[in-house]
């Protein structure tokens, strides 16, 4: 058996129809509990790479998916709790609520990459980093938060916490709140590097 594996989940798209998630969803729940039988305990890492909830609406009109989505993260970690180490959870882009302000992110940051050229990229770089980040990342957030967006970031803060994550340390994480970021895990004394980095911005 390998020392670690990765079971990657993407387009859920998790919705607001039925009672729960859908029965595609149920059966896949089955296909990995079954495979999971030839891995071994603690090797695996959950690597969610978008669209856990379809079509970005606000929190308020997907209560009900933002629920379904839980169940399913509650049945899975069900399914394979002997066996996972982690889970990473990168956004897509249905699962932010676009704002009004959200929709000049992408103009902004094209315009501050075009004022330098191909000979100056530690400027641009550092552009993007500090003027950016200080000036629009809020309004990036507020598309994924519950006051003004679709509330995946408080639905990706339950999920980790299913997966056993402490409060403090999903407070303090900033690739669950702050969308990036980069984790080490270790597995069988094997040291796996993680970067979170979503495209979702630029779509």
């Amino acid at each position: 058996m390998n020392d670690m594996a990765i079971l990657h989940l993407s387009d859920l798209h998790i919705d607001t129809s039925g009672t729960t998630y859908s029965r595609l969803l149920k059966k896949l729940l089955e296909d990995i509990k079954n495979e999971m039988k030839y891995v071994r305990d603690n090797s695996v890492v959950v690597v969610v790479t978008g669209d856990i909830l379809h079509q970005g609406p606000q929190i308020v009109q997907t209560d009900k998916a933002f629920n379904h989505a839980l169940d399913f993260f509650k049945d899975l970690y069900e399914a394979i709790k002997n066996k996972v180490k982690y889970i990473f959870i990168v956004p897509g882009n249905h699962d932010k609520y676009r704002t009004k302000e959200n929709q000049f992110l992408i103009p902004a940051y094209r315009t501050m990459e075009m004022e330098y050229n191909d000979n100056e990229k530690s400027k641009k770089e550092s552009k993007f980093d500090n003027n950016f980040y200080s000036s629009f990342w809020r309004f990036h957030l507020e598309a994924y938060r519950n006051e003004k967006g679709s509330g995946y970031i408080e639905l990706t803060q339950q999920i980790y916490k299913i997966f056993g994550m402490s409060d403090a340390d999903v407070a303090s994480k900033s690739y669950i709140n702050d969308t990036f970021g980069v984790d080490v895990v270790e597995i069988f004394n094997k040291k796996y590097c993680f970067v979170k980095y979503g495209m979702e911005l630029y779509r």
